[in-house]
């Protein structure tokens, strides 16, 4: 499937999380996304592949070669943010992005412009997806779950390149990864712990999985975060 088309179809489910929720997930329909993932990955002849009853997606794709090779883990969240509404999203793609003011809601006069949001000339000649300025896009991070996903689909089809990888669908407010089925993908963690993105970006979520992986073993990479 086109990268754009299966981000364009994500985007068409409604996974908005709730912080003043106490389930995982928080919100309900974030298992309807949570389920499309499922058959998605079962399609692509995907190993392992089983959703628990928190929603979180599990599959992983064999290595084909003897060779030593450390485990990669592709891990992404389904919900988005709970301070916009991700329900009925009208994406539309901006070709050939011109620097200017994009216009994205005509009657209610919502306007992205780099006026406000500099970062936006950086893309010039790019195409941009944008919504209508009445819901959030959900790219993060379902683009990110599209790119995932995306990659599977092409090593499953390619088995001449060497791979072993597997994917972990998280939730965005950082809850109860321990509840996760984790035993499996321990030497995930540890080599995801190590780069310096996780450093920097992923303090809370790394938190927490050293919380849950120290009755394995002392985990040195870990140290960089403050208690």
């Amino acid at each position: 499937m086109d990268l754009i088309k299966r981000f364009l179809g994500y985007t068409a489910v409604d996974t908005q999380s709730d912080e003043n929720s106490q389930t995982v997930p928080s919100t309900a329909k974030q298992m309807n996304l949570a389920r499309l993932l499922k058959t998605e990955l079962e399609g692509m002849g995907l190993e392992e592949v089983f959703m628990d009853d928190m929603g979180y997606v599990y599959a992983s794709l064999p290595a084909n070669t003897d060779k030593k090779i450390p485990t990669i883990g592709f891990i992404s969240h389904m919900d988005t943010s709970p301070s916009m509404s991700g329900k009925d999203v009208k994406p539309r793609i901006v070709n050939n992005y011109d620097g200017g003011d994009i216009i994205l809601n005509k009657e209610q006069n919502i306007i992205l412009s780099p006026s406000l949001f500099p970062e936006l000339l950086a893309h010039k000649g790019e195409d941009l997806i944008v919504t209508d300025g009445t819901t959030l896009l959900g790219a993060d991070d379902k683009a990110g779950i599209a790119i995932i996903m995306s990659a599977l689909e092409y090593f499953s089809k390619h088995q001449d390149v060497a791979n072993k990888y597997a994917e972990i669908i998280a939730d965005e407010l950082h809850r109860t990864l321990c509840d996760t089925n984790l035993s499996q993908y321990e030497q995930i963690l540890l080599n995801s712990a190590k780069s310096e993105c996780a450093k920097e970006y992923l303090p809370v979520f790394f938190k927490e999985v050293k919380r849950v992986l120290s009755k394995y073993a002392k985990i040195p990479a870990f140290d960089c975060f403050n208690e």
